[in-house]
């Protein structure tokens, strides 16, 4: 699943199903628009795959072209796959799947929130509440502005690399592994750091909550 903003006022969504005859014919996909209140439109997309008794099933393909000038509130939601989603705002974004990565590009919303149970979760972004978790993948960040980042990996690595001189605050914890804050204050123990650095005047804070189990973890801040 690939969201990618385009300059148009037009939703153009692309859905490609791969696989034998059989596995194709097996699979349904529908969508439902709904208007809410406040004038906004939601879409709903569902994929059903019925019971194939030659056994296998197609693989599902979804590539949405939406205006990047609208503010979005997302949520999305995959059992098998990647979710990836470049260069869009809005309030809430949401992406959940149980066995895929999730890329987050160059996106800026109020709340994000990401959950993989096998694979890595990619970002750069821009929020003020973050909740990553993934139990088999790495979680490796770029961020800008203030916030509060709650990130948790049960086995791979967590890498948050900050972007501007925001004031920072860390909590970070691993089990198996080191936490490293490369050109900040060193750790109580190897894989233990609490610590904080004032920016700026005038710039924001942001607030790291970082667990892993078994993984290194490490931060560091670039100009």
């Amino acid at each position: 699943m690939t969201l990618i903003p385009t300059s148009g006022n037009d939703l153009t969504v692309t859905i490609t199903k791969v696989g034998r005859r059989s596995q194709i014919d097996n699979v349904e996909i529908s969508f439902t628009t709904s208007p809410d209140p406040g004038g906004r439109e939601t879409i709903s997309l569902f994929v059903t795959r019925r019971a194939n008794l030659l056994g296998g099933e197609a693989d599902v393909h979804l590539e949405a072209l939406i205006p990047a000038a609208i503010s979005y509130e997302l949520n999305l939601s995959t059992l098998n796959g990647r979710i990836e989603v470049r260069q869009l705002h809005g309030s809430v974004l949401v992406a959940d799947t149980l066995n895929g990565a999730i890329v987050l590009n160059e996106v800026e919303f109020d709340d994000i929130q990401a959950e993989t149970s096998n694979g890595r979760v990619n970002g750069v972004i821009r929020a003020k509440e973050v909740q990553i978790e993934t139990n088999n993948g790495a979680i490796d960040l770029i961020a800008s502005g203030g916030g509060d980042y709650d990130l948790r990996t049960l086995n791979g690595p967590i890498s948050v690399t900050l972007r501007e001189s925001t004031g920072i605050r860390v909590d970070a914890t691993t089990t198996n592994g080191r936490v490293d804050w490369i050109g900040g204050p060193a750790g109580q123990s190897p894989n233990r750091l609490v610590a904080e650095l004032q920016g700026m005047p005038e710039t924001e804070t942001i607030t790291l909550l970082l667990r892993a189990v078994n993984g290194n973890i490490t931060i560091q801040t670039i100009g």
